[in-house]
């Protein structure tokens, strides 16, 4: 224990009190040495009281904050309060924007679909019309199949040039548009026209009329009279030579002048002719 001149008031006092009993400041742990001057002084003063020497304070004493450093605490405080406020802004302005991108991606994600799904409904339509389009020409391509084919049934049964013309005016490019112009040209070889018919009649009649003419030479005939009666079949064959004839078939009525009123005056038979393509008469049968 040593007698110590109390560092706050100046008075002697015990290095072992507890506090100076003249001004009542900590003395016991409170104390320290001036490295300069010896002399003691309290662990919160900064220079000596003696020799005015700074002095540096202990570590714990440092620790101690002073009214600035509780001032700059205050003022970084205050700046980590506006820095997290700053961040808490920062963060819900990025929430926000997640918030806005999500909700622009899933409108865009529903637009895409309404997108993709208006575009598979068109495409269906236009399918639909495709097919519609497709069934509408198979149907006509099918009726015109059937009309051709009852054009061509009929030109047939018919067999003459004109039908075979006709066929070929309703269908120019129809199925059978070979077979009926070859059809047609076979026709055209073995046609008879109303000229070729008019004709033949008229040397058939004179043929019949020379008949006529001739004096009769047995009996009571006195004379014969020959007339066509009703129609007049005539045929245009080609013959394996090649060669063209008509041939010509009819009635022929046969009128006998009697001086015996009490025999037949009147009959009926076949006449039958060949005639070559220039109507020359080949050959006639009564």
């Amino acid at each position: 224990m040593a007698m110590i001149k109390c560092p706050e008031c100046g008075q002697r006092v015990s290095s072992m009190a507890l506090t100076c009993p003249h001004c009542g400041v900590g003395i016991k742990g409170h104390l320290r040495e001036c490295p300069m001057c010896g002399e003691w002084l309290l662990d919160d003063q900064p220079r000596c009281p003696e020799c005015n020497s700074v002095v540096e304070l202990k570590q714990a004493d440092q620790n101690i904050p002073s009214d600035n450093d509780r001032n700059n605490q205050d003022d970084k405080d205050k700046q980590s309060s506006k820095k997290n406020k700053n961040s808490n802004t920062v963060i819900w302005v990025l929430v926000f924007l997640l918030l806005l991108i999500g909700i622009g991606v899933a409108w865009a994600f529903q637009a895409y679909s309404d997108y993709k799904e208006e575009e598979r409904r068109m495409f269906e339509e236009e399918m639909k019309e495709r097919r519609l389009e497709e069934e509408k020409r198979n149907k006509e391509f099918a009726e015109i199949q059937r009309k051709d084919s009852l054009d061509w049934v009929y030109a047939q049964e018919v067999n003459t040039v004109a039908s075979m013309d006709r066929y070929l005016q309703l269908h120019p490019r129809g199925n059978y548009m070979d077979e009926a112009m070859m059809k047609r040209d076979d026709l055209k070889r073995t046609e008879v026209t109303e000229e070729d018919r008019s004709r033949i009649r008229n040397i058939l009649e004179s043929r019949l009329t020379e008949a006529s003419s001739r004096k009769p030479s047995v009996g009571d005939i006195i004379g014969i009279h020959y007339q066509i009666s009703g129609d007049l079949s005539i045929t245009k064959e080609q013959t394996t030579t090649g060669s063209v004839q008509f041939y010509a078939k009819c009635k022929v009525s046969e009128t006998i002048s009697r001086t015996d009123p009490t025999k037949p005056t009147d009959s009926t038979f076949i006449l039958r002719a060949i005639l070559d393509i220039d109507k020359n008469v080949m050959e006639i049968n009564l």
